[in-house]
């Protein structure tokens, strides 16, 4: 078999804070526009162990801002009030991988049928639904605006603001659906 020869772009991310300023190599990363803001929500960073650790910490607790250099994304970032789930990976000698994930109700780190049946799933909805239905039904929670896309470089991240009542309505618009 031939070897993949499809390159993958690489961006960077820059820490900005009063004490001090350095970057991290960004291979995915997706954020919200809220109240004016652009919260960081997933990022996919790799770098010296020491910057990796400093980001984090950022993330968890400063005031800090995220300047990112990305193909098609050049954007200034702050980081989400909820905080953040963090998996920190060893890639080799003193380069370590970070993978952020926000803290918020609702958000899909990669949007595909199995994420989208997962959170439809959850204890959040008590409305049954059928996986038949998830192509169909993730058409019409993004023309209603209940499942919004997020600015993204190279993942497919959205969150999902519907609520059981939101759910129930649109399944009874589309009534009867087929079962089976």
């Amino acid at each position: 078999m031939p070897p993949d020869t499809t390159e993958t772009a690489i961006g960077s991310i820059e820490l900005v804070s009063r004490d001090s300023s350095f970057s991290l190599r960004c291979s995915a990363l997706a954020y919200d526009q809220v109240d004016g803001q652009r919260p960081l929500m997933v990022a996919s960073l790799a770098g010296p162990h020491t910057s990796v650790k400093a980001f984090r910490a950022a993330l968890s607790t400063g005031n800090a801002r995220f300047r990112t250099n990305l193909p098609g994304h050049r954007t200034e970032l702050r980081r989400w009030p909820n905080g953040y789930q963090f998996h920190a990976h060893r890639l080799g000698f003193q380069t370590w991988q970070l993978l952020a994930i926000a803290n918020r109700t609702g958000l899909i780190p990669t949007l595909d049928d199995a994420a989208l049946w997962a959170e439809l799933r959850s204890e959040r909805f008590t409305t049954p639904v059928i996986r038949d239905w998830l192509p169909w039904l993730n058409e019409e929670l993004q023309q209603r605006q209940k499942l919004t896309l997020l600015p993204n470089f190279q993942c497919d991240a959205a969150v999902l603001s519907a609520s059981s009542e939101d759910l129930d309505k649109i399944l009874a618009d589309r009534a009867p659906l087929p079962i089976g």
